[in-house]
């Protein structure tokens, strides 16, 4: 996993988990991992590799400082993203609000 990512998300808040939130009690957390890469090849080899994913999160906040704290860290550490979607989530929790970034990291 790419630790740089995880590092970010870990500066924002504790309640950072890979794939799946299993065992967690928190309502506001967040979920990331990988599930691809980007690859740039020249002279017939592969020269840079840069691992893509998402980042997750769910909250009942609709102003959420997650939403803020999540981009800006990313951007202290030269992690590219962007903001994919904003869905409000009816069979979770009650009902959550969800997040979700893209990002590729080296």
């Amino acid at each position: 996993m790419n630790e740089q990512v995880k590092s970010a998300l870990l500066s924002c808040t504790q309640n950072v988990f890979l794939y799946t939130a299993t065992g967690n009690k928190e309502i506001h957390y967040v979920i990331y991992g990988n599930d691809g890469e980007s690859a740039f090849h020249a002279g017939g080899k592969q020269v840079e590799r840069a691992d893509q994913g998402t980042i997750d999160l769910y909250t009942k906040k609709a102003n959420d400082e997650l939403v803020r704290k999540i981009p800006a860290a990313l951007n202290a550490v030269g992690i590219a993203f962007y903001l994919n979607s904003i869905q409000y989530e009816e069979e979770t929790d009650g009902g959550l609000l969800h997040y979700e970034w893209v990002y590729e990291a080296v």
